[in-house]
């Protein structure tokens, strides 16, 4: 298997931070790639930040003692993103930071592994996959970036302790979001649900 190249990370910062969003194009969905120091905890929210508006958003991910690169979804309403500190026994937090788009993601075919937040595309139709996640909590979204709002996010499953085995809906084709903090399997089925 080759090895993806890696996404730039030029964004850099300590403590908190602003970072300008570079959106991706038309058509397809920004992902924000994050690395932090193994002892750390940040935590990033939205912002919108025009001539005309200023207003703090929701919050869009997160990282705590990672050492591995995370991945969130950053919503197209926000120009910039907030990165905070959450833990104060680092108060010399460093972090980096980078985009690309849903295009640059992995496919959700087969397995997937991982051990940090992530984001899956998902081509293909309805279906059902098996997800593993280790000691820690677990959220898990299927979302569609160009749906209407209230149609956008679907939950698949959320949990605030495991370990977890057990069979989730893929819904159809979209992004998978995954947000853990411990290693975790998503395998889906070679057919589709009924």
């Amino acid at each position: 298997m080759t090895k993806q190249a890696e996404t730039p990370l030029p964004f850099r910062g300590w403590r908190k931070g602003r970072i300008p969003v570079t959106h991706a194009p038309e058509g397809q969905a920004t992902i924000a790639e994050m690395k932090g120091r193994l002892l750390g905890s940040l935590d990033v929210h939205g912002l919108v930040d025009t001539p005309e508006r200023l207003e703090r958003g929701g919050w869009v991910g997160s990282g705590s003692y990672i050492r591995g690169r995370f991945r969130f979804l950053v919503p197209k309403e926000y120009t910039h993103l907030l990165v905070e500190n959450s833990s104060n026994e680092l108060p010399f937090f460093r972090w980096k930071a980078g985009f690309l788009t849903s295009e640059d993601c992995r496919e959700l075919t087969g397995t997937v592994t991982g051990g940090c937040p992530d984001v899956l595309r998902h081509h293909g139709p309805a279906t059902t996959a098996l997800l593993e996640v280790g000691s820690g909590y677990a959220h898990v979204r299927h979302t569609r970036p160009d749906a209407a709002p209230e149609d956008r996010h679907h939950d698949i499953i959320n949990f605030s302790k495991g370990p977890f085995r057990g069979r989730v809906e893929i819904p159809g084709p979209g992004l998978i979001l995954i947000d853990t903090l411990v290693r975790w399997k998503l395998t889906v089925s070679s057919s589709p649900s009924a």
